[in-house]
């Protein structure tokens, strides 16, 4: 009977002890943090392995491109989209200079920005997918390991770096159920 006792008194214990949540931000810029500066000749994929993150509930994700500004004053157009899938890393592709959005029908738009200030002035760019309403679909994305955008600057954009920050939310391991999800909330 004592034993029993013991044994309840510990399980109640344990349900009384709350469950806790550590979000954090997983923080990545490509080797060319600049994106090679976007040339106008060419368009770019940028994929980052995110097979660390995989099972985490993720809050959002946002882009930055930091300090960008166009090569003239012209109605130039930056296409950026959410790939399911790029080679990790950023890639570059020609695309000869054309004013067509290479990626269109690959992934969902993220934006078609166009800076008419010329290169006099600057702007910092961001964009949060939960915002716009691409959170799911970067989830769905996600789950093979691998989150890709892609650039097709239709003018050259200098800038001074991409970075995306993933948000995600680390649950207690009392809730977890197996030892492996506990253990890759360790890493």
């Amino acid at each position: 009977m004592r034993l029993l006792t013991v044994v309840l008194l510990v399980a109640g214990l344990l349900a009384m002890v709350p469950t806790w949540a550590l979000a954090f931000e997983a923080t990545f810029t490509p080797s060319m943090s600049d994106l090679d500066d976007l040339d106008h000749y060419c368009a770019y994929t940028w994929g980052i392995d995110v097979s660390h993150l995989t099972g985490m509930p993720i809050c959002d994700i946002e882009l930055r491109i930091d300090d960008i500004t166009n090569f003239d004053d012209g109605p130039n157009v930056l296409w950026i989209h959410l790939l399911d899938d790029a080679p990790l890393g950023v890639c570059e592709l020609w695309d000869g200079h054309d004013s067509v959005d290479e990626f269109e029908g690959s992934g969902p738009l993220v934006d078609g920005w166009s800076d008419t200030n010329g290169s006099g002035t600057t702007d910092d760019l961001s964009y949060s997918l939960s915002t716009l309403g691409l959170l799911t679909t970067a989830e769905e994305y996600c789950a093979d390991g691998v989150l890709a955008f892609a650039f097709d600057p239709d003018c050259h954009f200098w800038n001074n770096g991409a970075t995306i920050i993933i948000d995600v939310v680390v649950c207690s391991p009392v809730e977890s159920t197996t030892w492996t999800k506990i253990k890759s909330l360790y890493r």
